[in-house]
């Protein structure tokens, strides 16, 4: 699972809306979206790596720890 919360930090935290982001990582603000939404819960390794080189953070940094 994704850590939205860190995503969203990230965000905020470079000025980035959603529909950026999903340009820089090519794909759809709807995919966006849902991966935002939880919708997707397991997204491809590839586009995970993409949002994180996008976010300048560690793919570590997007995992949600299980509690």
């Amino acid at each position: 699972m994704l850590n939205v919360e860190r995503i969203n930090e990230r965000l905020l935290e470079k000025d980035m809306t959603e529909y950026r982001l999903a340009k820089i990582i090519d794909t759809s603000t709807a995919h966006v979206t849902q991966l935002m939404a939880g919708k997707i819960k397991d997204p491809r390794f590839e586009l995970v790596c993409k949002i994180a080189d996008a976010l300048d953070i560690t793919v570590n940094e997007l995992r949600k720890k299980e509690e």
